[in-house]
């Protein structure tokens, strides 16, 4: 069985594979060096290449600002005129206000960074389908510029755009945003949510096998260093999973999220509902004679056990990444009442059967979705 970085480089071979190619360099040679990560960059094959071939991946590396790949040669250079070539190059980017990385204090001078005017961040809450978007400003003087990233759990990137904007059209953008977004709440966050979450959508994307997209691996660099998603998410910093797990009442209150401006868009697809749909009618056909307690307490498992095979079918692990996200999102907008709440329900995920809260979202979903006429009228539920 392949790998999903198998069948990536099935359809696209790598960089490094593309730079092991010993035809004349040409512009997709030249685009291979400077696509690869300096952790596996071929220093020797760079060095061996002509120094007018070099001089052309140098350029092309300063356009792209990859600071981290000119920093690995500036380590391995051998002769002082390719030495010499390479510290130009990073000068170049020191002048443009990129940060790099000096080999040496005594050789190497390092332009004081620019001054940061202030990084900002917004994000929607995570949809029933693990979607979400973000956008990451960054304030440098001079340097402006905004990331819109459209992720999901289930394919990392949807899309991700750069745009350069000042400070004033990027607030101006957000205000429309949040005009056009109606009723999906669109909030600030910290940059360095932002950028997890950025980073998370690259792991998922290399681990579905998906391209990455163009504008993010030639962007990547300007963003930041990037917090590695796998360490776990931010909120565990925030509070006490243990101590809210323990807490089991909170999994009875928890329903009232569904009232909640980010869970308003929390139903199951429409396949899932029609199986409870078809429970609910068989119910309301069954010869046998039930009082009205005994009918709800028959359509209340039915929401029970089709929640649960919703659940399962999509994977436990994906529901409880979007509630423990959007218990952080909760948490940092000022409602840990609600937070506690979600992160409860994401932990308890961990159970056999899901908590209820997932039993209330089918019967929601139940309700709010068009069904047919012919059965319109016929499912009352006590």
């Amino acid at each position: 069985m392949k790998t999903s970085g198998q069948k990536a480089s099935s359809r696209w071979p790598s960089s490094t594979e593309r730079i092991m190619n010993k035809d004349p360099l040409n512009p997709e040679r030249i685009r291979a060096f400077c696509e690869a990560r300096a952790e596996e960059f071929p220093i020797q094959e760079f060095l061996k290449l002509p120094a007018e071939d070099q001089e052309l991946c140098l350029k092309e590396m300063i356009r792209r600002e990859r600071a981290d790949l000119l920093s690995a040669l500036n380590e391995m250079a051998g002769s002082r005129k390719e030495a010499k070539a390479i510290r130009r190059a990073l000068h170049q980017l020191r002048s443009r206000g990129v940060m790099v990385e000096a080999k040496d204090e005594s050789r190497n001078f390092v332009l004081p960074r620019p001054e940061v005017s202030g990084d900002r961040a917004y994000v929607t809450p995570v949809g029933a389908g693990g979607d979400q978007a973000v956008w990451l400003f960054l304030g440098r003087r001079g340097r402006e510029v905004m990331f819109q990233a459209f992720v999901d759990d289930h394919r990392g990137f949807l899309d991700f755009t750069a745009a350069r904007l000042t400070r004033k059209r990027f607030e101006k953008f957000i205000k429309q945003t949040k005009k056009d977004a109606d009723e999906i709440p669109v909030f600030e966050t910290s940059p360095d949510h932002a950028r997890w979450l950025i980073s998370r959508a690259e792991d998922r994307s290399r681990n579905s096998g998906s391209e990455l997209p163009e504008e993010f691996k030639e962007f990547r660099s300007m963003i930041g260093a990037l917090p590695e998603a796998d360490k776990g998410h931010p909120l565990q910093e925030k509070l006490k999973f243990q101590g809210i797990k323990d807490r089991r009442g909170l999994l009875h209150q928890a329903s009232e999220l569904l009232g909640h401006s980010f869970f308003l868009g929390w139903l199951f697809p429409g396949d899932a509902v029609k199986a409870c749909e078809l429970k609910l009618n068989e119910i309301e056909a069954s010869p046998i004679v039930m009082n009205n307690l005994q009918k709800k307490d028959r359509m209340e498992r039915v929401f029970e056990d089709e929640a649960r095979k919703a659940v399962n079918e999509e994977g436990r692990g994906l529901w409880k990444d979007r509630l423990i996200e959007n218990a952080y999102l909760l948490l940092m907008q000022g409602e840990a009442d609600k937070a506690e709440l979600a992160l409860a329900t994401a932990l308890a995920m961990d159970d056999d059967v899901p908590p209820p809260f997932f039993a209330a979202m089918m019967k929601r979903s139940f309700q709010t979705q068009p069904r047919e006429k012919k059965l319109e009228g016929k499912i009352i539920i006590p």
